[in-house]
């Protein structure tokens, strides 16, 4: 059983990143731009009046979902693209194959979907259980006070959200391995995907998250400032602002994105594959 060495691979997945960032930034600047005019498309459409209606809130709402499914589709096409930039960095990809849809993308998002089922039923199943267990906890915290209902610790309900977080986030890092897979057309079953992550659930949880880091609190630092713009110039409403707003915040969600799957697809190869030797991305 192999144990990751998580300095190493983060540094490796920082500087992958760092020697290989003409490539990311042509990769995502199609996404990018695409989801930007979408966002931006869809507020000139649909206004905030005062008082919304029915139907402007059911348009809005079908319009969220629709943005929904068009985010995760580009979502697809870039993280296949990338994880073969990582995995496979003899191909000369262009841009038309990273976004081209082809059977690989659809079993990548079929995968995605898969473990974001299991995910949420083991959320559900989890809060179940700390739910009834901090509520008894909670009862008998009453009980031996003689407090009212009303005086039941929120911090029950803090610790057992943590709880479910964690849980739910370590085991997406062991199932999260199984993208990568299907990226480079390994034919990985998850019950294999969950036995390759063994002995290593903490430690690849520990890469992708700081790994991570950075990107995290350049999302955040941008989005602050689109926001401190907003107040400042009074220009929030405008088409042309939210416009290059969209670009920002997309710009810096893409790079969070683009680290995550640099990270997963670090992991991966320490535990599956040997590393192969690289090759310049063409456009």
């Amino acid at each position: 059983m192999k144990k990751l060495a998580i300095r190493d691979s983060i540094l490796e997945v920082l500087g992958f990143l760092w020697t290989n960032r003409p490539d990311l930034f042509r990769m995502i600047a199609a996404p990018v731009l695409a989801l930007s005019v979408i966002n931006t498309a869809v507020a000139a459409l649909l206004p905030k009046p005062e008082t919304p209606t029915t139907e402007l809130q059911t348009a809005a709402t079908i319009s969220t979902a629709l943005l929904i499914g068009v985010s995760f589709i580009f979502y697809v096409m870039f993280a296949v693209a990338w994880h073969r930039r990582c995995l496979k960095p003899e191909e000369q990809t262009t841009i038309w194959t990273a976004l081209r849809w082809d059977k690989r993308k659809t079993q990548f998002m079929t995968r995605s979907l898969v473990i974001a089922i299991i995910l949420i039923t083991v959320a559900v199943s989890v809060g179940v259980i700390v739910t009834i267990v901090g509520g008894g906890i909670g009862l008998v915290s009453t009980v031996g006070t003689g407090a009212t209902g009303k005086a039941v610790p929120t911090l029950l309900g803090a610790i057992g959200t943590l709880i479910i977080v964690v849980f739910v986030f370590l085991m997406n890092s062991r199932l999260a391995l199984w993208l990568p897979a299907a990226a480079v057309d390994d034919n990985l079953t998850l019950m294999e995907t969950w036995v390759l992550a063994r002995g290593n659930t903490w430690r690849i949880f520990a890469v992708v998250l700081l790994a991570s880091a950075p990107g995290i609190l350049f999302f955040f630092v941008v989005d602050m400032a689109v926001k401190a713009a907003s107040q400042s110039l009074g220009m929030g409403d405008t088409l042309t602002f939210r416009l290059i707003a969209s670009l920002a915040l997309n710009l810096a969600n893409y790079i969070v994105i683009a680290i995550g799957v640099s990270a997963l697809s670090t992991v991966y190869r320490e535990l599956r594959h040997p590393t192969s030797p690289g090759m310049p991305y063409y456009t």
